[in-house]
């Protein structure tokens, strides 16, 4: 037995089988195939390449601003400012300067989550506590046994 399908633009295709006769010779027969099942799946396709064509666009920008904001101490600074104005420049500074990236992280997403003037009054005190403290290299691990 043996198929052949030629299918038209629209979904639709001539469908020649056979199989051996009575004779021993092969008898084909050639019916129409109405495909209306891949015709809505034809569109579901399409519609879906192109909507995941758009979340690797929106990804791949993503993972670009992720590694820029990483790699770029400028880039932090300025995300910070936009969240902290209420603290001051100078505060601002110090804080970019003595605080690495996961330090910075944490800060940034505590000003995503907290009120404007209660963010720069944190900074304020912060910087402050910043100013007071040893360098970051010369701090000892908080669970080590005296």
């Amino acid at each position: 037995m043996f198929m052949n399908m030629e299918p038209d633009s629209c979904g639709v295709g001539w469908l020649a089988s056979g199989k051996f006769g009575s004779s021993g010779t092969i008898e084909t027969h050639d019916t129409m195939c109405v495909l209306a099942v891949n015709i809505i799946n034809e569109k579901i396709y399409i519609f879906l390449w192109f909507w995941l064509v758009c979340l690797t666009a929106i990804t791949a920008a993503w993972l670009i601003y992720r590694i820029v904001v990483i790699v770029s101490s400028d880039v932090r600074f300025k995300l910070l400012q936009a969240r902290g104005r209420w603290a001051g420049r100078p505060n601002l500074d110090l804080i970019s300067k003595k605080c690495n990236l996961g330090d910075w992280f944490l800060i940034y997403h505590l000003g995503r989550n907290m009120e404007p003037t209660s963010y720069g009054e944190f900074l304020k005190e912060f910087a402050k506590e910043l100013e007071n403290s040893v360098s970051t290299l010369e701090r000892k691990p908080m669970l080590v046994g005296s």
